[in-house]
């Protein structure tokens, strides 16, 4: 507990700022994910039986992208560019929050929970947007707005669920015991990369139940 309490220490000292993360950050961007969400719902037009097929197929694509962003950039430093998502989540995260102190306690507790704004930004604007972009020029304007739609709002539900993880103990034991696995120091690199939904984790052979 000791070593935890002392790197705590630490990280509260590099992000001083916790009022902005508690106040300012986490809220603004879940705002931002729902204004865009629901003006994306204006420009849809009359939906036809197959534009449906976009929804899971979308989520499927979703579930795949948060796979590989948390197995490479968010877990190895691949490159330059994205040392800061490591560092960030990696170095800050998972050692602030290990596997046997899971929870938010205090109000600088809160801070070292939401993804920065360059893990949101790379997933929206370089993975999500281009992607919605080319399926609206292939299969027309409502399949592009829809997978955006979805591509948003799994990222939206995975932000959120992400946090309960951490705050509720009662969540945690409802859909949090894979991701409280994947927080101890041994197994964060090579287990349970999707937070939730373990779908990719189960194809590709890196879930972990116990």
């Amino acid at each position: 507990m000791k070593n935890i309490k002392t790197f705590r220490e630490k990280i509260i000292k590099k992000y001083p700022r916790a009022w902005y993360a508690n106040l300012v950050h986490f809220p603004l961007f879940i705002f931002v994910l729902l204004v865009i969400i629901c003006t994306l719902s204006f420009f849809l037009t009359t939906l036809l039986w197959w534009h449906w097929l976009v929804i899971p197929f979308a989520f499927l694509v979703s579930n795949f992208v948060e796979y590989v962003m948390h197995r490479f950039p968010m877990h190895r430093p691949i490159m330059s560019a994205t040392k800061e998502i490591y560092e960030r989540h990696t170095i800050d995260h998972h050692l602030y929050f290990q596997n046997e102190h899971m929870y938010i306690k205090t109000w600088d507790d809160f801070s070292a929970v939401p993804a920065p704004w360059k893990t949101g930004g790379t997933f929206l604007v370089i993975i999500a947007a281009p992607l919605s972009f080319f399926f609206g020029l292939l299969l027309g304007l409502n399949a592009g707005i829809l997978f955006f739609m979805v591509a948003l709002s799994y990222y939206l539900f995975y932000e959120i669920t992400h946090l309960l993880i951490h705050l509720s103990p009662t969540i945690n034991r409802l859909v949090g015991k894979t991701h409280t696995i994947h927080h101890r120091t041994r197994d964060m690199r090579f287990y349970n990369f999707n937070v939730v939904f373990p779908l990719m984790d189960i194809l590709f052979g890196t879930h972990k139940s116990d």
